[in-house]
């Protein structure tokens, strides 16, 4: 058997060529996991913000619903939190009730119905009902997710709440 044949015969694969295909493999691995990683942590903060999103239009759509038949509103300011106060016809019997948006000291904001809830958010920053043109109501929502805000408002015409005259 000469040279020459000893190379023909010769069908495996040296320890050298594994370990430059592991060394090959091990640094594709390490640069494209962060990325994956990356992918997946933006998806889960989109899914976050797109829900807090929605929330807070369903928030705003809620007390929308039951302010619009509303004939009496008041705010009230109670150790720094803001409470407005409103009687109106409930939507599902047609019943007078008496309805509360409660801003509570832990960044919620609390819909209430005769002192049952009936939405809670959560991250609100802050909740406005502008007042300055009656029977114009303004409905502003900001809520805070992750060092990014969500800003939602809502114009609102209720005309059964009488307007004081100056």
């Amino acid at each position: 058997m000469n040279k020459n044949e000893h190379l023909v015969y010769n069908n495996g694969i040296t320890l050298i060529e594994i370990l430059m295909a592991v060394i090959i493999l091990g640094a594709v691995m390490s640069i494209a996991t962060p990325m994956i990683i990356q992918t997946f942590n933006i998806v889960e903060d989109s899914s976050v913000r797109i829900t807090k999103n929605r929330m807070a239009d369903i928030m705003l759509e809620d007390i929308s619903k039951y302010f619009r038949s509303a004939v009496s509103y008041d705010k009230n300011t109670i150790n720094g939190l803001d409470i407005y106060e409103f009687e109106a016809f409930s939507p599902q019997d047609g019943n007078r009730k008496n309805y509360k948006i409660i801003e509570t000291s832990d960044s919620k904001l609390e819909f209430r119905e005769n002192g049952n809830l009936i939405r809670k958010i959560d991250n609100v920053d802050d909740f406005n009902i502008n007042e300055d043109n009656p029977p114009l109501y303004i409905f502003k929502l900001r809520v805070i997710i992750q060092s990014e805000e969500i800003i939602k408002q809502f114009n609102l015409d209720a005309r059964n709440i009488p307007v004081e005259n100056e």
